[in-house]
């Protein structure tokens, strides 16, 4: 793996650090529960913290879609048999990225027009569409971790335990889904302590997992295959 290589496996690290640069800026979201003229009243009040979360992210959305494109690569590398979940990895990722940047556009659209919407209803239908886009994101996640987890498991280029360990956070992510939907439950999906858990507890495997792409190519671990 050449040094441009080692650099792009490390773009989940800088995922991981832009996310939490972002998700910092804003930690206490509204609760599904919050009073329609509440929602208005926070999200005035919240302006430019969310301007710099709407950035943090972005620069978080480039580097996750590179460190997708970069595990599927070394993924098909490792057996052309894997190919496939290298695909459903690239789709997944892309997806999830692209449900949640969608869940950022309609909180940065109630933050612009908080002080000019004068009907309740619109401003929760954007709360609602947002959160409901952030929390589903994690549907196709989990169908990344899952087919990074398997081809790991299946060839070894990267560790077992990752694997074991993306199998467990796949099934976090969808159960934390489905207590949001199904069950209705405020403390799981965007806005719920267990939803912010989960969130980190991806971001953690993500950053173990690039850091260990970047190991696999390091100079000393290519002489010793050698």
């Amino acid at each position: 793996m050449r040094d441009w290589e080692r650099w792009a496996a490390g773009t989940g690290v800088a995922y991981v650090v832009f996310a939490i640069i972002g998700f910092f800026f804003v930690p206490d979201l509204p609760q599904p529960s919050t009073p329609n003229e509440q929602l208005l009243v926070y999200f005035e009040g919240k302006t430019d913290e969310l301007w710099y979360q709407i950035f943090f992210f972005g620069l978080a959305a480039i580097s996750f879609l590179w460190f997708v494109g970069t595990l599927a690569a070394a993924l098909r590398r490792a057996d052309e048999e894997t190919s496939g979940l290298a695909a459903t990895a690239v789709a997944a990722g892309a997806t999830a990225m692209g449900i949640f940047i969608a869940g950022t556009v309609c909180w940065s659209a109630m933050a612009a027009s908080a002080d000019t919407i004068l009907d309740q209803g619109v401003a929760r239908g954007l709360y609602d569409l947002g959160r409901y886009a952030y929390t589903l994101s994690g549907i196709p996640a989990a169908a990344f971790v899952l087919a990074v987890s398997v081809g790991a498991l299946r060839t070894r280029f990267l560790p077992s335990a990752v694997g074991w360990a993306g199998m467990l956070l796949a099934l976090v992510l969808i159960l934390d889904v489905a207590a949001a939907t199904i069950g209705d439950n405020d403390d799981f999906g965007a806005t719920g302590s267990y939803g912010a858990i989960t969130f980190l507890l991806f971001l953690a495997w993500v950053f173990v997992t690039s850091l260990l792409l970047v190991q696999r190519g390091s100079p000393r671990r290519r002489v010793a295959e050698t």
